[in-house]
């Protein structure tokens, strides 16, 4: 007899990007409060148009996800098998 087992494993990965930037480099930042400039990067990101927002280089979406990760956690890790 033949059995076709699957071992299902998931997890929960977690990482925290950061990233310093100088609003002057971001014409739609420029001359923004701290907290003008917050609020707005907010609204942009849960609009998902954090990439609207243009640097001098790449968007501010582009430059967040590629900054180095400062922690990574992984939670809720488990598994099951089953049969085929």
């Amino acid at each position: 007899m033949k059995l076709n087992i699957v071992l299902t494993e998931w997890y929960t990965s977690t990482s925290w990007r950061k990233l310093e930037i100088d609003t002057d480099e971001y014409p739609e930042l420029a001359g923004m409060t701290e907290e003008q400039a917050q609020q707005h990067i907010q609204e942009k990101y849960d609009a998902g148009d954090l990439n609207e927002i243009e640097g001098k280089e790449w968007s501010l979406e582009d430059n967040l996800r590629d900054a180095d990760i400062v922690r990574e956690k992984i939670t809720n890790e488990s598994e099951d098998i089953s049969f085929e």
